[in-house]
């Protein structure tokens, strides 16, 4: 419809399918050529509720919230309840009607707190915030409140003891409110750690401000974690760790007067590492399995574990370097427990050792040691790479076989992928496992298609989000993406677009620098191996133009998931491949874990496809 065609623009709707869903492009000009254009999304009859209306904080984010989607009849919508958790900002839902599809973004109106100071003002949180007194003190700066309506908030500074002062807003307008933290120097010089509430009570917590460093070093004496220098705060707790017996869950101990009373498991067990940190019963941390690199501190003592269990006892003290390896293995968790967290047990120049001794117990029990990765203290983005570094991905299973199909989860996908591979043959019930986790693809690969298989190659759309990494965020949200299981087409787009964010970590410099003749023996291999499906895979994933560097990558990954599935099916050449390939395929499943964990998952999908057709064909 044009303007000077005269009448009624609303005429246009009688001539579009209804109800209508797609978009609607108004240009509007104006004098001398200047002018407007405006495209704009209709879905009709759409309506959107939330309920609560409006998040307020809750003890670990935000508070949960179910968002409603209602459209008219014609449309679909792809999730017309969710229920968003307290991390959730929001949820993206697809519409579609006849060959007509759009992608809904629906964030409802929450609080968040932002703190600005010199030293910048980071994108706000949907939690509470944990600022650092010396920081503060230095440079109070400006506490944000975004309530998203007109109020009269109120800061309550409390400490231990109770109510320590108040702040009014400084300026205020549109719900969002800025509070001078420069009023509460004083008080942070006589309270160490104080909270932020909107109540007095305490029951609507904004931030927490508390010291920097809570102690100067730690060492064990006469049962006890002593802490020098440290501060006197309410919940103050040291969380422990053995190093000579990992997979036990860490011991949580409370800190008064710069002491910690060591259970006594924990007097002789040898060495551990101690993290400190202050519990805030409004904002409860969980206790993680194992603290991140660079958070804790080494406290070294001789010794190893003595407890109940004999099988326990000896592989700590095969650890502690006093025992040879077990010769029986009754709990393959604590063994992934150890390899997944070896490099940071303190092993000095046994490390080899112990990590060649658990993958020989592996490879002699492939099954017992697949199911126990799982339940292990292993993290799950080390699954891929400890599989890996095994020979597991591309080793012969058979005689890890069973007729029951493995549990699948999202941690446990690629093992149970191996498990029910291991008799080169999917099973229906391994199947429908499979399908709970991994979509309805996984039916379609075995059939010998697969819809997405260009998802995850690089083009110039990961160009240009490499080359801007301030418009990641706006990128992905416009992007719209919707993971539908670990093989659907956005899982894969997503952990490609893990690789562009780290591809610059440096485990992966070798790997870039040698990317070329990689990639000339991977194409060589796959070309030897001679099969059409895993030739069309592995085209499907190539980058139009790149022969290097990590625009190849995600080839690569499927290059040798290709030739591991080949490998574990009897293919001579590909396993001794393999085998020179295994550093940096391991590195890589470090860094990006989903886009490596996916690949031989789907790798295997598509050579089970090629057995299964020449099992028929022979028959």
């Amino acid at each position: 419809w044009s303007s000077e065609e005269g009448g009624d623009p609303n005429e246009i709707w009688a001539r579009l399918p209804r109800p209508f869903l797609g978009t609607v492009t108004v240009r509007v000009r104006g004098p001398w050529g200047r002018g407007v254009t405006r495209t704009i999304a209709v879905a009709e009859g759409l309506s959107v509720g939330f309920d609560p209306g409006w998040r307020r904080f809750s003890a670990a984010g935000l508070q949960s919230v179910t968002v409603t989607v209602v459209a008219a009849p014609g449309i679909a919508v792809s999730n017309s309840r969710v229920e968003l958790g307290d991390r959730q900002r929001g949820v993206t839902v697809r519409l579609s009607a006849g060959t007509a599809a759009c992608r809904l973004q629906l964030t409802p109106p929450h609080m968040s707190v932002a703190y600005e100071s010199t030293a910048g003002a980071p994108a706000a949180s949907i939690r509470p915030l944990t600022l650092f007194r010396e920081d503060v003190r230095d440079d109070p700066g400006t506490f944000i409140l975004n309530v998203g309506v007109s109020a009269d908030p109120t800061l309550h500074v409390l400490g231990t003891t109770g109510p320590l002062q108040t702040l009014a807003p400084s300026a205020g307008r549109n719900g969002v409110y800025r509070f001078n933290l420069a009023q509460i120097v004083d008080t942070l010089g006589a309270h160490p750690q104080v909270q932020l509430c909107l109540r007095t009570d305490g029951a609507l917590p904004v931030a927490t401000i508390r010291p920097r460093r809570l102690y100067r070093e730690i060492t064990a004496h006469d049962g006890s974690l002593v802490l020098s220098q440290s501060v006197e705060v309410e919940g103050l707790t040291a969380l422990v760790y053995s190093l000579r017996a990992p997979w036990r869950d860490a011991e949580i101990l409370s800190v008064a007067g710069g002491r910690a009373r060591l259970p006594r498991w924990l007097c002789d067990a040898g060495p551990m590492i101690v993290t400190v940190r202050i519990e805030d019963p409004w904002v409860p941390e969980p206790v993680p399995d194992w603290p991140a690199r660079g958070s804790a501190w080494f406290v070294d003592a001789d010794g190893r574990l003595a407890e109940d269990d004999p099988d326990e006892n000896a592989l700590s003290a095969f650890l502690a370097g006093v025992r040879p390896f077990p010769e029986q293995i009754t709990d393959f968790s604590r063994l992934w427990s150890v390899r997944g967290l070896i490099g940071a047990l303190h092993l000095g120049d046994r490390l080899s050792a112990v990590s060649d001794a658990i993958d020989d117990a592996v490879h002699a029990a492939p099954r017992d040691a697949l199911l126990g990765i799982t339940a292990s203290k292993a993290p799950g983005s080390s699954i891929p790479s400890l599989l890996i570094e095994s020979g597991v991905v591309w080793a012969n299973l058979i005689a890890a076989h069973d007729d029951h199909a493995p549990e699948w989860s999202v941690r446990g996908a690629l093992p149970a992928a191996l498990l029910s591979a291991a008799d080169a043959n999917w099973s229906q019930d391994e199947i429908d496992a499979a399908v709970a986790v991994c979509g309805r693809q996984v039916t379609e690969i075995l059939a010998g298609k697969d819809r997405f298989a260009t998802a995850g190659r690089l083009d110039a759309a990961a160009d240009l989000f490499d080359d801007a990494p301030d418009m990641r965020e706006a990128f992905v949200r416009q992007a719209g993406l919707v993971p539908q299981g670990l093989l659907s087409g956005d899982s894969r787009v997503i952990a490609a677009m893990d690789l562009v964010k780290k591809r610059r970590d440096p485990r992966l410099q070798w790997l870039m620098v040698n990317s070329r003749k990689i990639f000339e023996e991977t194409t060589r291999l796959l070309r030897i191996i001679n099969d059409s499906t895993t030739m069309a895979a592995f085209e499907a994933r190539r980058h139009h133009t790149a022969l290097s560097g990590w625009r190849v990558v995600p080839s690569l990954s499927l290059g040798c998931a290709l030739a591991a599935r080949h490998a574990a099916r009897g293919s001579q050449i590909a396993s001794g491949w393999l085998e020179r390939q295994r550093r940096w395929w391991s590195d890589l499943g470090e860094v990006v874990p989903q886009l490596v964990a996916t690949d031989i998952t789907l790798a295997e999908l598509l050579v089970a496809s090629v057995s299964a057709r020449n099992i028929q064909a022979a028959e």
